[in-house]
């Protein structure tokens, strides 16, 4: 019967719980909080555990490995007059007797012992003065085939508490795992302080599922002390303490000569003598107990106490780190969004600026207009007057040209100086502008008329000979007044030119201008439609947050879980 119930409670943890560790939240925990994610999975093969562990402990030389072999009825663990035991010793029923040992760093696959040399592999060694658990050894488990262990009840030895850190701390990890635990009390040192302290400790941590055994009562000096008196003095003290619960006892206390309950029992005395009492109520207690539905509630209470303990540590490590990431993550994003109101102001003030610097740049230009006439007109006088081929109109025009190319020049080099910084790939092209030019017609007649003239007055000094060569003179004269006729028809026409090359650079630098004021414009909308973003650095305190987040709402799940199945429980068995 015991069997099944421990089978169901196990079934029915496993369905409620088992599946809250396989949350992906686990696997994506916080760094800060990575310690629990190990804790919490080794929790788990504590729900699955199919046995019931019994856990005896207390101060070194208190009597609990001879304890627990007078529970057994032979001299099964070894004991001795100075410290016994050093490694944890687990006893489950098995149809003959059998001991195998489990080496540190590799539970899975221990090794058969002579049954024999058991105490080999648990006695400390003292030899150097002081207490030395066994090398390499982390567990001794023994098969024995007696009653009290049917039903999956498994018996825990554990080093003596207070002998040694190390030791100490072996036992303490042992009875984090118990469903019950049994404190063996020394009668002649009862509830000392650190005695006190201790059965305090696994209480809250086993949430009361937590007896005591006061061995030794032989040793009390009868003349001195009443025995009974003793142990009724524990048990108020125990009470005063609150120790126990309403599934075990508040306390469940008992009190035995174990030392002598073992011999009368390997000697077969059926009648025991009263020292024994103590042991036979514990085990009739316990057989009961354990075969009753009363194991849901102390399974569930011990097991589920330990996940729930595990759960408040974690809320409480939640809850630090979290307002202290949540204050950080507000005072960085304050920061930053700062930064960033302060850095778009002034990318959206030295755009402003360039754009009053364009306008000063606009006027100044102005002044170009002008002298981009006179340049036209000195550059063309120039050619004219001391160029053979200023009657070719490719100079012209290319005089024209290069007077385009100085304008434009100019205007892209006032806007560089202006605005200190290159605009897109904005230019005022000018290939594809003509300039006009074209030669006007030449008038002839003035040469004419002095090669007329020339022959007239050539006739009254010589003769033919004499107005040919007057004709000639009044000829080269006469072209001598057309050229410089035409070279001024040239120049008019060619400021003409210059002047309606000059309305359509107006026309084009505007349009650079307006180019130019148009990239600013969409720039400064640009930056004044920006909007904050996190940092890289801020984000994955975020991304951190949310971690916590979820991680809260898996906990809070969780713990709601392990209310309502211990609600389950207390109500099945009720």
């Amino acid at each position: 019967m015991t069997v099944d119930y421990i089978d169901q409670c196990v079934t029915i943890l496993s369905q409620r719980i088992d599946s809250f560790f396989d949350d992906p939240c686990l696997r994506n925990i916080p760094d800060l909080l990575a310690k629990y994610e190990k804790s919490i999975l080794t929790v788990r093969k504590l729900l699955q555990r199919q046995t019931v562990n019994i856990t005896f402990f207390g101060t070194f030389k208190a009597g609990k490995s001879t304890l627990i072999n007078a529970i057994l009825g032979e001299s099964l663990l070894p004991s001795r007059a100075n410290r016994a035991t050093g490694v944890i010793t687990k006893i489950r029923y098995h149809h003959q007797k059998a001991a195998c040992v489990f080496e540190r760093g590799n539970l899975r696959k221990p090794y058969l012992i002579p049954y024999e040399d058991i105490a080999k592999y648990l006695l400390l060694d003292i030899s150097q003065g002081k207490s030395s658990a066994p090398k390499d050894i982390q567990l001794v488990e023994i098969g024995l085939c007696h009653p009290i262990l049917k039903g999956n009840r498994v018996f825990v030895d554990t080093p003596g508490l207070r002998d040694t850190k190390e030791l100490t701390q072996i036992t303490f990890k042992e009875l984090a795992k118990a469903d019950l635990a049994v404190m063996v009390l020394k009668a002649g040192q009862i509830l000392s302080e650190d005695d006190k302290k201790v059965a305090k400790l696994f209480n809250n941590a086993l949430n009361g599922n937590l007896i005591f055994i006061i061995n030794r009562l032989d040793e009390i000096d009868k003349e001195e002390e009443d025995p009974s008196e003793v142990i009724e003095w524990a048990i108020a003290d125990l009470e005063k303490l609150s120790l126990g619960n309403s599934i075990v006892g508040k306390p469940r206390v008992y009190a035995t000569e174990a030392k002598n309950t073992l011999l009368a029992r390997q000697e077969g005395i059926q009648s025991l003598a009263k020292s024994t009492d103590g042991i036979l109520e514990f085990e009739l207690w316990l057989d009961q107990f354990l075969k009753s539905k009363k194991v849901f509630q102390l399974i569930s209470s011990s097991r589920l106490g330990v996940i729930d303990k595990l759960l408040q540590q974690l809320q409480g490590e939640i809850k630090l780190h979290r307002n202290n990431l949540d204050s950080k993550i507000k005072l960085l994003i304050e920061q930053e969004k700062l930064a960033f109101q302060k850095n778009q102001d002034n990318r959206k003030k030295l755009i402003r600026d360039k754009q009053n610097k364009l306008v000063q740049c606009r006027n100044a230009i102005l002044k170009l207009d002008t002298s981009f006439i006179n340049n036209c007109s000195y550059a063309i006088t120039a050619l004219i007057s001391t160029e053979s081929d200023w009657k070719e109109e490719w100079r012209i025009n290319s005089c024209l040209r290069v007077a385009c190319s100085d304008y434009i020049a100019k205007i892209e080099k006032e806007v560089q100086i202006q605005i200190q910084e290159p605009v897109s790939k904005l230019s005022i092209p000018f290939d594809s502008i003509s300039t006009g030019f074209e030669m006007p017609e030449k008038d002839e007649m003035a040469m004419y008329v002095g090669a007329g003239i020339g022959l007239v007055i050539g006739l009254p000094f010589g003769g033919a000979i004499s107005a040919s060569a007057m004709g000639k003179l009044g000829s080269y004269i006469g072209s001598l007044i057309v050229d410089d006729g035409y070279k001024q028809k040239i120049l008019a026409k060619a400021i003409e030119s210059a002047q309606l090359l000059l309305a359509t650079l107006q026309s084009r630098h505007n349009i650079y201008f307006d180019q130019i004021e148009e990239e600013y414009s969409k720039r400064y909308q640009q930056v004044e439609s920006e909007q904050y973003q996190p940092s890289s650095f801020l984000h994955g305190l975020q991304e951190t947050e949310k971690k916590y987040a979820v991680l809260q709402i898996w906990h809070d799940q969780f713990s709601q879980a392990i209310v309502d199945t211990k609600a389950l429980f207390c109500s099945s068995t009720s």
